[in-house]
């Protein structure tokens, strides 16, 4: 869907009205400071993505972020769920739709200023949750790696 030098967006259309998922990754810039421990680390995270979820659109069901340290870095990860009361449809379907997500999120090992993200998405219908979401997301997160190349 879109790629520039800190940014990839995949994303496919699911089989039922309006289904959409997307996997995206990007690096940005961060004040070095602002992650001295995984515990400020989290609490940044917390707040980028409190940001996120402040337009009236959104209202946030389940929003659970915690240290993930299996990266050889400080990293958070992030499962949200949130109803999307204004989604754009292909469809004249009415209600409220949901968007889950899981994502992680690491200060890279070698320059503390850049956080790297990949993120799983999925925006259904309530009635059309995936059941394997969590396994799917899961196998797209752990893909993340860190080399010396």
């Amino acid at each position: 869907m879109g790629r520039n030098e800190s940014d990839l967006t995949l994303g496919k259309r699911g089989e039922n009205p309006d289904e959409t998922f997307f996997i995206g990754a990007n690096v940005q810039e961060i004040a070095p400071f602002k992650t001295k421990n995984t515990a400020d680390f989290v609490r940044w995270f917390k707040e980028h993505e409190a940001k996120a979820h402040e337009d009236q659109r959104y209202n946030v069901i389940q929003d659970d972020v915690t240290a993930h340290n299996e990266k050889g870095t400080d990293c958070v990860e992030s499962h949200s769920v949130i109803e999307d009361n204004a989604a754009v449809k292909r469809s004249n379907a009415p209600g409220v739709m949901i968007l889950e997500y899981l994502a992680l999120a690491c200060v890279h090992p070698k320059n503390k200023s850049i956080v790297v993200m990949i993120v799983y998405s999925h925006r259904y219908y309530p009635e059309y949750r995936d059941a394997a979401f969590h396994e799917k997301a899961s196998s797209v997160l752990n893909s993340l790696e860190f080399t010396d190349r």
